[in-house]
């Protein structure tokens, strides 16, 4: 079973357990929206597919159909091999040896988490926040660590290094991190090896939105002085290509890492789908024109929040490295919960910032994927209702 982080170093989170009641009137007031007459502009999608970014048909077709033609070919080794190629792109060289396949990000995660433990006392797993929640295997127990702003978004480093324990067993790593766009730089990932290094922890990154940073950065697959675990996915390197699969990379010292995928092998779960991981060469291989496509319709919606910045928008855009959510502060004077469930009667969907962990009110997230035209339309009575509010 899943489990979600709980926040118990000095910031909110999402909650294990219980939901909050706020989540279900949102999804309550989302389900009226979705019945309703108008047509929802939902800046809080973050499908390529559904937002009009989709392979084209027929070449979606002729791979898949090459990947069933062959129900005996099992095609780990070339799967195996366009991973490591895929990295090699990112300037990481990995071994085709280190990869493994899961059959969801999630599964891939249990995956890593659970790789990353040669002493089971070793229970403790540090994730962000703000943040996506994450699922975590049951066996381990999340404590989250700090993002912080201050004009871009960073790892609270003096925070994560105390809160690294002699119970930690990984630190978790999104790049670009989810919703705030944080991208880790060299002298982040120098520091979280070397805390990781003489902590005797791992390092998990979730990568799989590397494609969409603002400027390329390192991968946690190229690092030698810890164990340390890339995550990869055919959604998050080829949006929505109609099959998934995930994937790991082990990198590091040698010993470390063949004793993790050597733990990895025994953990149980889902098996990945056969066809997929047969399709893996083929879609690496031909992503790039749809990379180009989400990174010049990421580009025109970050440029639709600037233009509304200059004509001075009641918010304040925070700025991210890169991925497909924006973060926007709006000030603890507007309740944020309110505003997303008058905005839904509106027919417009964005997300409030406690279903992050944001400390305070007044923030919300926007996923920049939407077709522009209607972004721009969702901006607009995002605008017109924080100026009624103030008015108000």
């Amino acid at each position: 079973m899943a489990q979600h982080i709980e926040g118990d170093l000095g910031h909110g989170g999402p909650l294990a357990g219980a939901r909050d009641p706020r989540r279900e009137e949102l999804d309550r007031a989302l389900a009226r929206a979705r019945g309703g007459a108008r047509p929802l502009l939902d800046l809080a999608d973050d499908d390529p597919a559904r937002c009009g970014l989709r392979w084209d048909p027929e070449e979606l077709r002729e791979v898949l159909d090459a990947a069933r033609a062959e129900p005996r070919w099992e095609g780990l080794r070339e799967a195996q091999e366009a991973v490591a190629g895929y990295l090699a792109g990112r300037g990481a060289a990995v071994s085709p040896d280190r990869v493994r396949f899961a059959a969801s990000p999630a599964a891939a995660l249990a995956l890593a988490v659970t790789a990353a433990r040669p002493d089971p006392a070793r229970e403790e797993v540090l994730c962000p926040v703000p943040a996506f929640a994450l699922e975590l295997p049951e066996h381990v127990r999340p404590r989250p660590y700090p993002l912080r702003y201050d004009g871009a978004w960073r790892i609270d480093r003096r925070a994560l290094a105390r809160g690294i324990t002699g119970r930690t067993g990984a630190v978790v790593l999104g790049s670009p991190a989810e919703p705030t766009g944080a991208v880790p730089d060299r002298e982040d990932l120098a520091l979280l090896e070397d805390l990781c290094r003489r902590a005797e922890a791992a390092l998990v990154a979730d990568e799989r939105r590397a494609d969409e940073a603002l400027a390329p950065g390192p991968s946690v697959a190229g690092l030698r002085g810890c164990l340390a675990f890339h995550l990869g996915s055919l959604a998050g390197a080829c949006g929505n290509p109609g099959t998934d699969i995930a994937w790991i990379a082990a990198a590091g010292p040698e010993a470390l890492a063949e004793a993790a995928l050597a733990r990895a092998a025994a953990v149980p779960g889902p098996a990945p789908d056969p066809v997929a991981r047969r399709a893996v060469p083929a879609l690496l291989g031909r992503r790039e024109r749809f990379a180009l496509a989400l990174r010049e319709r990421l580009s025109r919606n970050r440029a639709a929040l600037a233009t509304a910045a200059l004509r001075e928008a009641p918010w304040t855009l925070l700025q991210g490295g890169g991925g497909r959510w924006a973060v926007l502060q709006i000030g603890a004077a507007q309740d944020e919960h309110a505003l997303c469930l008058e905005l839904l009667d509106r027919g417009v969907r964005v997300l409030p910032g406690y279903l992050f962990g944001f400390a305070g009110n007044g923030f919300l997230a926007v996923s920049l994927l939407l077709d522009p035209q209607r972004f721009r339309a969702g901006l607009e009575v995002l605008e017109e209702q924080l100026r009624d509010g103030l008015l108000g």
